[in-house]
């Protein structure tokens, strides 16, 4: 019974923790961890408040501090879920050699209009992305769907685009980014 709680266990980790590295690339990680400065400033806002000599203000200082972190805090926190809700996240796509990574992220406006996809390329070691392309795009509900664009690597140097033309912002697309030269082409 426990060798069987054991891999139940095993499995529930594994599944949790592809969930948690399906949702975002590390590039994404910029708002979250700018949400991390918070709590240096209220850090900073009570050492400040411990300056002030009158007893009276100071406890108003904390006070509204305390309030201030609280509504902070959970405005955060619902902008950040949010944000992660209507994104949908393809499984990235490594170049041959596994130096660059091209990923494609799916943003959901449900009623407010077509969804679109942007298409960011980095290396396998840096942690910001250069943005390629984007255009309205059709997002996969489920695995194995099609979507549009697609994603594809020609080789190590060449990244191709297939997109439906609906929507086109301007894009890079012909020019080179971190020695990948970008190949944009109109699916029929």
């Amino acid at each position: 019974m426990g060798g069987r709680s054991r891999e139940a266990g095993a499995v529930r980790a594994e599944a949790f923790s592809s969930l948690i590295l399906a949702w975002m690339d590390v590039s994404e990680t910029g708002p979250y961890l700018a949400a991390l400065v918070a709590p240096v400033a209220v850090w900073a806002g009570y050492r400040l408040v411990k300056l002030i000599p009158w007893r009276w203000l100071r406890i108003l200082g904390w006070i509204g501090l305390g309030w201030g972190t609280f509504a902070g805090g959970l405005a955060v926190v619902a902008l950040l879920i949010v944000e992660t809700a209507c994104r949908i996240h393809t499984a990235p796509t490594w170049s041959p050699s596994g130096r660059h990574v091209a990923i494609l992220t799916f943003y959901a406006q449900g009623a407010l209009g077509a969804d679109y996809a942007d298409v960011s390329v980095r290396r396998r070691w840096r942690p910001v992305a250069e943005h390629v392309f984007t255009s309205a795009g059709d997002a996969p509900l489920r695995d194995g769907d099609r979507h549009s664009p697609e994603v594809r690597w020609l080789s190590d140097s060449r990244l191709l685009i297939r997109h439906g033309g609906r929507h086109v912002a301007p894009n890079r697309c012909g020019n080179w980014i971190d020695g990948v030269e970008i190949v944009c082409v109109q699916q029929d």
